[in-house]
Order: C-alpha cells, then sequence, then structure tokens
C-alpha cells in the first residue's frame, strides 16, 4: 500500500493504492488533521509527499516519528512522472493519485529528518538571506530617491534607520551563526574556513543546506545536488556542454559561484581559473569549473577531516 498526499496551505489530500485497491481522502493540514492522517496511513508501506515549501514539514515529521517509511520528493519529478505518463488536467486529487503512483512504481529515497540543530542553523542561515536582500533593496530605493528632485526629510529619516535596523539585525544573526557553527559544527566549519574563497557565509550556507553534508556520499553527488555539475547535450551530430545544469540547490550554487570570484585571485587556485578561462574563452565558465572544483575540495575535506594544504594542489592537474 502506497500513499500520495499533495500538500497545501491548508489541505492534505491524500491517495491510498495497491494493485487492487484505491481510496482517497482529504485532511486539513493542521494538528488535528495530521493525527487523523497518521491513524489512517498506519497500514501504508510508503507515504511520499512533495516538498512544498514549509507546508509539508509537520506531516513529515509526525509520519516518521510514527514510524512509518516517508519520502519526499522534488515536486519537478512529479510533474515530469505526470507528462510521462499523459497525464490531462490537474486537481489535488489528481495530484494526490499520481504522487501513490508515482510511490509506487519508484519507491524513492526515504526521507530522514534532520536534528534540532541542523533545523536552527538552516532557518538562521536563509533569515540571514531574506535581510540581506531587504538591506539591497532598500539601499536601491534610497539611492533612487536620492536623484529625485526632492527627497523629503521625513522619508529620507525612515529609510536611514529602517536600513540601520536591519543591518543590526543581521549582524545579530551572523553572530547566532557563527556561535552555533562553532559548538555544534566546529570541525567542519573550521575546515571549510581553511579553504581559500570560503568565508564565513559560504561555510555555513553549504552546511545548512546540506545537513553538515550527513547524507553525501560522494563530491560527485553533492554536484548534482547543487546543480553545479556538467549538463551534455548531444543530438545527431551537434555535441555541446551546458556548463552546468542547474537543477539543484540555489543557495549553494550562488554561494560557491562568489567564492570562486575570490578564490580565482589566490595563487592556490589562480593558475587553474586562467588556465580554464584562456581554454574556454570565457571568464563565466572559469569561475563555473573553479566554483565546482571548490565545492569537491571542500567535501573532500570535510569527510577527511583535514585542513586545506595549498602546497597539494601543486601537485593536481
Amino acid at each position: 500500500m502506497y500513499l500520495g498526499i499533495d500538500i497545501s496551505k491548508d489541505q492534505l489530500d491524500c491517495h491510498k493504492l495497491d494493485n487492487e485497491y484505491s481510496e482517497a481522502k482529504q485532511f486539513k493540514n493542521n494538528i488535528k488533521g495530521i493525527k487523523a492522517l497518521v491513524i489512517w496511513s498506519a497500514n501504508c508501506e510508503q507515504v511520499v509527499m512533495e516538498a512544498t515549501g514549509v507546508y509539508w514539514q509537520s506531516c513529515a515529521f509526525a509520519i516518521h516519528e510514527a514510524g512509518i517509511a516517508v519520502s519526499v520528493v522534488n515536486p519537478a519529478r512529479i510533474k515530469n512522472f505526470g507528462k510521462m505518463n499523459l497525464v490531462r488536467g490537474k486537481t489535488d486529487k489528481m495530484d494526490a493519485k499520481l504522487i501513490a503512483e508515482f510511490a509506487q512504481m519508484t519507491k524513492p529515497k526515504l526521507w530522514h529528518p534532520p536534528t534540532y540543530k541542523d533545523q536552527e542553523l538552516q532557518i538562521l542561515v536563509r533569515e540571514r538571506e531574506t535581510l540581506v536582500a531587504d538591506l539591497t533593496q532598500l539601499n536601491n530605493r534610497k539611492h533612487a530617491h536620492e536623484h529625485r528632485q526632492l527627497f523629503p526629510t521625513s522619508v529620507q529619516s525612515c529609510l536611514l534607520q529602517h536600513i540601520e535596523l536591519l543591518k543590526s539585525q543581521i549582524k545579530y544573526l551572523e553572530n547566532e551563526i557563527e556561535a552555533l557553527c562553532q559548538e555544534e559544527l566546529q570541525d567542519s566549519y573550521q575546515v571549510l574556513r581553511s579553504i581559500p574563497g570560503i568565508g564565513a557565509v559560504t561555510a555555513s550556507v553549504l552546511l545548512s543546506e546540506t545537513y553538515a553534508l550527513k547524507h553525501f556520499y560522494d563530491a560527485k553527488q553533492l554536484a548534482a545536488f547543487t546543480g553545479i555539475a556538467p549538463k551534455p547535450h548531444e543530438s545527431g551530430n551537434t555535441k555541446r556542454k551546458s556548463p552546468i545544469s542547474k537543477i539543484g540547490n540555489k543557495r549553494i550554487r550562488k554561494a560557491f559561484y562568489l567564492a570562486a570570484l575570490k578564490a580565482s585571485q589566490h595563487d592556490s587556485f589562480k593558475d587553474f581559473y586562467n588556465r580554464i578561462a584562456k581554454r574556454a574563452n570565457s571568464k563565466k565558465l572559469a569561475l563555473i569549473a573553479l566554483a565546482r572544483k571548490l565545492l569537491v575540495i571542500a567535501f573532500t575535506l570535510v569527510k577527511s577531516k583535514q585542513l586545506f594544504d595549498p602546497d597539494f594542489l601543486k601537485t593536481r592537474p
């Protein structure tokens, strides 16, 4: 018996399915509804749901705590599965059945809940990212006002106060992130900080988005998860390779691209960057290649618990 759940903010559309049985039911996405769903899903071999914003989390944790196997999959996989099966139309009930069919056919990888500290770090890092984006937007508004003929002092005062507030909040969160990394992930954090180009922000993004690399077995898997993996394109006589797939965690991808900008000026990576830039005739492709190299080095060193050694790279291609 497989159970597919289509999750929205207020409700959970569910569909049980095996070779001879099919049943649909709807629950409220609240404490009472999730408790009823857990009881209803007790005879299921596996429960599958999409990673829809944050609305899946309470449901997934409750089902896992009840001892039922649960998988949380990328919505793109369900969408492509529907296209493959020529599904016509889209409703919440249809999506729940489609997810159940997907579960029955593919038996996706099981989901393992993160620890409270892992969750705390991810929330802190993502909230800092949001505040930085808000600060950039406010600074852009201030800049635009400064080019107006009239910039009322009241508006100027409000903007400046808001900017200073955001700066203090960002600093506060950065201190909390630093303290948490030093307390819970000190070894991995120090290893990452030893790599040229990888600062506190990049290190905390990688650790928070991958739950400290706990569920990754090799660097290729991490590169694929991040979206910094080669994307070959061959059709007939046409052969080309896109620099990256861009299907993956955009936060890590962005952080390591920015890290590559810094690392490209460092002695340890300058030759590598210049060689790729010259061969590909593209600085952007060279930065992408360097970002992937940094990611691979980061994974390898964290797993081996070794600090970065600049002399080691001199013997590498």
